[in-house]
C-alpha cells in the first residue's frame, strides 16, 4: 500500500484492541509529505494470484481508507524482475460514499463532493530497469498517476485501464499544495 501523510497513527504498543482493518487511518491528513525509496527490487509478481481465489495482485495500491493527500512517492533505481505488466499498479478511484450525501460522513470531511486525495497520486520512477517484457527500458524515467484525465491533459501519458491509472513520461509532473492558514482551515482544507 502507498504511504499516507497523517497527523497521528496507531500506537506502536497497543493499549486496547485495535479497530480492523489494521491499515484504516484514524487521523487528519497532513500536507507536504514525500516518500523516497531507493534500490528496490520487485520480483515474481503475477497479475492474479495462483491461489484458488485468483484475486488481483498489484505492487502499488492505494490504501482504501486514505481519503486525504497521498504524498508523492519517489523511486530511484527500482528493478522489476519477472513482473507481469498488469501487476504493476492499481490506483483505485476515491470512494463516492465519502461525499456528505452518505450518512457515514459529515460536512467537515469533504463538503458536498467525494474526498479527492486519491485523485492526486503520483509515483515517480528514475533509473528504473526491468528483466521482463514490461514497457520499461534500462534507466527509464516515468510516472504513474491516478486515473484523472484533467491532471494529465497535454502531458505525455497513456491511460492504463488495467492499472486504473496513467503511465506518463513527463519529468516535470509534481504535486502543488495550497494550505489555508485561516483559523477554520480544518473545516475547509484544500
Amino acid at each position: 500500500m502507498l504511504a499516507s501523510a497523517v497527523e497521528g497513527s496507531k500506537s506502536l504498543h497497543p493499549v486496547k484492541k485495535s479497530e480492523e482493518p489494521l491499515y484504516k487511518i484514524k487521523s487528519n491528513g497532513a500536507f507536504g509529505g514525500q516518500v523516497f525509496l531507493e534500490d528496490l527490487t520487485f520480483k515474481n509478481f503475477d497479475a492474479t494470484t495462483k491461489a484458488p481465489c485468483n484475486d488481483r495482485q498489484s505492487i502499488f495500491e492505494r490504501n482504501p481508507s486514505a481519503a486525504d493527500y497521498i504524498p508523492m512517492h519517489n523511486f530511484v533505481k527500482t528493478t522489476f524482475d519477472n513482473v507481469e505488466d498488469g501487476a504493476i499498479a492499481w490506483i483505485e478511484e476515491p470512494n463516492p460514499g465519502w461525499a456528505t450525501t452518505s450518512p457515514l460522513t459529515s460536512p467537515d470531511n469533504c463538503g458536498d463532493y467525494p474526498c479527492t486525495g486519491p485523485d492526486n497520486v503520483i509515483l515517480s520512477f528514475k533509473d528504473t530497469t526491468e528483466n521482463t517484457d514490461l514497457a520499461i527500458s534500462a534507466n527509464a524515467a516515468f510516472q504513474i498517476t491516478s486515473r484523472n484525465a484533467d491532471v494529465v491533459r497535454d502531458l505525455n501519458c497513456v491511460e492504463r485501464t488495467d492499472w486504473e491509472s496513467y503511465r506518463c513520461e513527463s519529468p516535470d509532473l509534481g504535486v502543488l499544495i495550497f494550505e489555508s492558514l485561516d483559523a477554520d482551515n480544518e473545516d475547509r482544507e484544500l
